[in-house]
Protein backbone atom coordinates (compact mmCIF):
# COMPACT_ATOMS: atom_id res chain seq x y z
CA UNK A 1 0.00 0.00 0.00
CA UNK A 2 1.39 3.30 -0.79
CA UNK A 3 2.50 5.38 2.14
CA UNK A 4 0.18 8.30 1.33
CA UNK A 5 -2.83 5.92 1.18
CA UNK A 6 -2.77 5.03 4.91
CA UNK A 7 -4.63 7.05 7.01
CA UNK A 8 -3.18 10.11 8.14
CA UNK A 9 -3.34 13.19 10.59
CA UNK A 10 -4.56 16.48 10.61
CA UNK A 11 -2.70 19.42 10.76
CA UNK A 12 -4.81 23.02 11.65
CA UNK A 13 -3.31 26.67 12.14
CA UNK A 14 -4.78 28.95 14.68
CA UNK A 15 -7.21 31.98 13.37
CA UNK A 16 -4.07 34.43 12.86
CA UNK A 17 -2.58 32.96 9.76
CA UNK A 18 0.78 34.44 9.01
CA UNK A 19 1.85 34.37 4.86
CA UNK A 20 2.87 36.64 2.36
CA UNK A 21 3.51 36.79 -1.06
CA UNK A 22 5.63 39.18 -2.97
CA UNK A 23 7.12 38.64 -6.38
CA UNK A 24 9.27 42.48 -5.63
CA UNK A 25 10.35 41.59 -2.10
CA UNK A 26 12.41 38.70 -1.86
CA UNK A 27 13.05 36.72 1.68
CA UNK A 28 15.87 34.25 2.72
CA UNK A 29 15.64 32.16 5.75
CA UNK A 30 17.61 30.86 8.55
CA UNK A 31 20.40 28.59 8.07
CA UNK A 32 18.18 25.32 8.31
CA UNK A 33 15.53 26.43 5.71
CA UNK A 34 13.72 22.77 5.06
CA UNK A 35 13.76 19.10 5.80
CA UNK A 36 12.45 16.14 3.43
CA UNK A 37 12.51 12.72 2.94
CA UNK A 38 11.93 11.44 -0.27
CA UNK A 39 11.72 13.18 -3.77
CA UNK A 40 8.95 15.55 -4.60
CA UNK A 41 8.73 14.94 -8.71
CA UNK A 42 6.65 17.41 -10.89
CA UNK A 43 4.52 20.66 -9.77
CA UNK A 44 3.72 21.12 -5.70
CA UNK A 45 0.39 19.92 -4.77
CA UNK A 46 -0.88 22.31 -1.56
CA UNK A 47 -3.67 19.93 -1.25
CA UNK A 48 -1.09 17.21 -0.22
CA UNK A 49 2.12 18.73 1.83
CA UNK A 50 2.77 15.90 4.77
CA UNK A 51 5.21 15.77 7.58
CA UNK A 52 6.60 12.69 9.13
CA UNK A 53 4.44 11.43 12.29
CA UNK A 54 4.94 13.11 15.85
CA UNK A 55 3.32 12.65 19.25
CA UNK A 56 3.49 16.02 19.79
CA UNK A 57 -0.16 18.53 19.32
CA UNK A 58 1.50 21.41 18.94
CA UNK A 59 4.24 22.32 15.95
CA UNK A 60 5.50 24.98 14.26
CA UNK A 61 5.69 25.51 10.92
CA UNK A 62 7.66 27.67 8.01
CA UNK A 63 7.68 27.67 4.26
CA UNK A 64 9.17 28.91 1.56
CA UNK A 65 10.37 28.96 -1.61
CA UNK A 66 13.40 28.75 -3.40
CA UNK A 67 13.19 32.21 -4.99
CA UNK A 68 11.98 34.02 -1.63
CA UNK A 69 8.45 35.53 -2.86
CA UNK A 70 6.18 33.00 -0.54
CA UNK A 71 6.96 32.61 3.37
CA UNK A 72 4.70 31.62 6.18
CA UNK A 73 5.53 30.93 9.93
CA UNK A 74 2.65 29.19 11.69
CA UNK A 75 1.83 27.04 14.73
CA UNK A 76 -0.69 23.83 14.05
CA UNK A 77 -1.98 21.48 16.61
CA UNK A 78 -2.69 17.87 15.24
CA UNK A 79 -5.53 15.97 15.01
CA UNK A 80 -3.98 12.55 16.04
CA UNK A 81 -5.03 9.40 14.48
CA UNK A 82 -3.77 5.78 16.21
CA UNK A 83 -2.61 4.35 12.75
CA UNK A 84 -1.47 7.58 11.21
CA UNK A 85 2.01 7.72 9.79
CA UNK A 86 2.60 10.89 8.43
CA UNK A 87 0.80 14.53 9.22
CA UNK A 88 -0.94 16.53 6.70
CA UNK A 89 -0.83 20.43 6.41
CA UNK A 90 -4.22 22.07 6.30
CA UNK A 91 -4.39 24.40 4.83
CA UNK A 92 -0.40 25.13 3.78
CA UNK A 93 -2.03 28.39 2.20
CA UNK A 94 -5.12 30.22 2.69
CA UNK A 95 -4.70 33.07 -0.04
CA UNK A 96 -1.88 31.88 -2.37
CA UNK A 97 -2.73 28.32 -3.59
CA UNK A 98 -2.72 29.13 -7.41
CA UNK A 99 1.00 30.47 -6.73
CA UNK A 100 2.35 27.61 -5.03
CA UNK A 101 1.06 25.21 -7.55
CA UNK A 102 3.17 26.55 -10.01
CA UNK A 103 6.45 26.14 -8.31
CA UNK A 104 8.40 22.73 -8.76
CA UNK A 105 8.09 20.64 -5.66
CA UNK A 106 11.80 20.91 -4.94
CA UNK A 107 11.75 24.47 -4.80
CA UNK A 108 9.68 24.70 -1.58
CA UNK A 109 11.22 24.11 1.93
CA UNK A 110 8.65 23.13 4.41
CA UNK A 111 10.57 23.37 8.15
CA UNK A 112 8.44 21.96 10.78
CA UNK A 113 10.12 21.62 14.36
CA UNK A 114 8.33 20.73 17.82
CA UNK A 115 7.23 24.03 19.94
CA UNK A 116 8.29 24.78 22.95
CA UNK A 117 5.57 25.62 25.22
CA UNK A 118 3.39 28.51 23.17
CA UNK A 119 7.45 29.76 21.64
CA UNK A 120 8.41 28.52 18.08
CA UNK A 121 12.22 29.03 18.70
CA UNK A 122 13.74 26.19 16.22
CA UNK A 123 17.29 26.17 18.42
CA UNK A 124 17.81 22.71 19.77
CA UNK A 125 14.22 21.49 18.70
CA UNK A 126 13.37 18.51 17.48
CA UNK A 127 12.31 18.82 13.32
CA UNK A 128 10.20 17.20 11.62
CA UNK A 129 10.67 16.55 7.84
CA UNK A 130 8.45 16.97 4.83
CA UNK A 131 7.45 13.60 3.33
CA UNK A 132 8.39 13.28 -0.50
CA UNK A 133 5.76 11.65 -2.79
CA UNK A 134 7.67 10.08 -5.13
CA UNK A 135 11.07 7.75 -4.79
CA UNK A 136 14.18 7.86 -2.56
CA UNK A 137 12.26 7.46 0.86
CA UNK A 138 15.49 6.95 2.49
CA UNK A 139 17.07 10.45 1.39
CA UNK A 140 17.37 13.22 3.70
CA UNK A 141 17.46 16.36 1.91
CA UNK A 142 18.26 19.82 4.06
CA UNK A 143 17.94 22.85 2.29
CA UNK A 144 20.11 25.24 3.30
CA UNK A 145 21.36 29.00 3.43
CA UNK A 146 24.84 29.04 3.26
CA UNK A 147 24.93 33.14 1.65
CA UNK A 148 27.62 31.63 -0.86
CA UNK A 149 30.26 29.38 1.58
CA UNK A 150 30.99 26.16 0.99
CA UNK A 151 28.83 23.49 3.03
CA UNK A 152 29.68 20.43 4.63
CA UNK A 153 27.84 17.73 6.51
CA UNK A 154 28.50 15.81 9.75
CA UNK A 155 26.22 12.85 10.29
CA UNK A 156 25.64 10.19 12.69
CA UNK A 157 26.71 6.56 12.43
CA UNK A 158 25.31 4.47 9.61
CA UNK A 159 24.38 7.37 7.15
CA UNK A 160 25.55 6.91 3.85
CA UNK A 161 26.05 8.89 -0.03
CA UNK A 162 26.69 12.35 1.66
CA UNK A 163 26.33 15.24 -0.64
CA UNK A 164 26.09 18.58 -0.83
CA UNK A 165 26.24 21.02 -4.03
CA UNK A 166 23.73 23.98 -4.87
CA UNK A 167 20.57 23.39 -6.71
CA UNK A 168 20.69 23.12 -10.35
CA UNK A 169 19.33 25.96 -11.94
CA UNK A 170 17.40 29.21 -10.85
CA UNK A 171 17.02 31.68 -7.93
CA UNK A 172 19.10 30.74 -5.03
CA UNK A 173 17.79 33.23 -2.84
CA UNK A 174 15.64 31.60 0.58
CA UNK A 175 18.41 28.74 0.22
CA UNK A 176 21.15 28.12 -1.91
CA UNK A 177 22.62 25.01 -1.07
CA UNK A 178 21.37 21.39 -0.58
CA UNK A 179 23.01 17.89 1.08
CA UNK A 180 21.69 14.82 1.05
CA UNK A 181 22.06 11.63 3.08
CA UNK A 182 20.84 8.06 2.74
CA UNK A 183 19.88 7.66 6.53
CA UNK A 184 18.70 4.23 5.86
CA UNK A 185 21.49 2.59 7.92
CA UNK A 186 20.65 5.25 10.79
CA UNK A 187 19.63 3.87 14.30
CA UNK A 188 18.68 6.74 15.90
CA UNK A 189 14.99 7.72 15.83
CA UNK A 190 16.15 11.48 16.75
CA UNK A 191 19.04 11.91 14.84
CA UNK A 192 21.64 15.01 15.01
CA UNK A 193 23.36 16.33 11.81
CA UNK A 194 25.75 19.05 11.36
CA UNK A 195 25.75 21.75 8.66
CA UNK A 196 29.70 23.57 8.40
CA UNK A 197 29.94 26.55 6.21
CA UNK A 198 33.32 27.53 5.41
CA UNK A 199 33.99 31.03 3.73
CA UNK A 200 37.67 30.53 3.46
CA UNK A 201 38.27 32.43 6.57
CA UNK A 202 36.38 30.69 9.38
CA UNK A 203 33.67 27.90 9.58
CA UNK A 204 30.54 27.97 11.46
CA UNK A 205 28.90 24.82 12.62
CA UNK A 206 24.72 24.68 12.90
CA UNK A 207 22.99 21.61 14.50
CA UNK A 208 19.68 20.33 13.17
CA UNK A 209 17.80 17.04 15.24
CA UNK A 210 15.70 15.42 12.63
CA UNK A 211 12.85 12.78 13.51
CA UNK A 212 13.68 9.53 11.33
CA UNK A 213 10.90 7.58 12.98
CA UNK A 214 9.43 6.94 9.73
CA UNK A 215 12.48 4.79 8.41
CA UNK A 216 12.25 2.40 11.61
Amino acid sequence: MPAFAQEVAVATPGENFRESYDESAAVSGGVVVGLRLGDTPGKLDPENVRFAMTQKTLVCVRALTRDGRYSANNEYTITSTQTAKSVRISPVTRKHRAALSGYDGRDYALKVFEAKGSDCIPDGALHFPQLGTGANADVLTIMINASSRRVTLEAPAGASDIACGAPASGARIAFDQECRVNVRGVQDENARFVIAMDDGFATEKEPVLVSLRRNR
